[in-house]
């Protein structure tokens, strides 16, 4: 691999945080400067990032299957997202106090979320009583 010569591959230096993982290459052509960012991104990119990752695929999940494909869905994904957690720092005190932090705006939104998904299961509901007091039954065709 040291020799772009004799290969017809390249390894790409990995970022892995779990199911997050970031590839670097330079086509071969700088192996170390790979290996510089590489080191810049696994600061950047700290050891948060796996279970937060994880967390987010669990809501993905919960959210494709309680609701329809609409903009509304797409907007609380979005949300979740900006709950990233920041680059970590150095001092053990200070990740945990991130981490504290995250976990308590995870709780907030989880409980936002509890009540959204109680109002569009309402809506729909109440959609579905005012079509029986019209007379017309849901799938019934008029």
């Amino acid at each position: 691999m040291d020799d772009p010569g004799f290969c017809d591959f390249y390894a790409p230096a990995v970022v892995s945080r779990g199911e997050f993982q970031i590839a670097i290459s330079t086509g071969g052509n700088s192996p170390l400067l790979s290996q510089n960012v590489r080191k810049e991104l696994e600061e950047q990119f700290g050891p948060e990032y796996g279970p937060w990752t994880a967390w987010l695929g669990r809501m993905r999940s919960d959210l494709r299957s309680l609701l329809p494909p609409t903009q509304r869905r797409k907007e609380l994904l979005h949300l979740l997202t900006l709950l990233k957690p920041q680059g970590a720092s150095k001092a053990s005190a200070e990740i945990t106090r991130r981490l504290v932090m995250q976990e308590s705006k995870r709780a907030e939104l989880t409980a936002r979320l509890k009540e959204v998904l109680k109002e569009h299961q309402r809506d729909g509901l109440s959609m579905i009583g005012k079509r029986r007091q019209a007379g017309r039954e849901p799938g019934r065709v008029h």
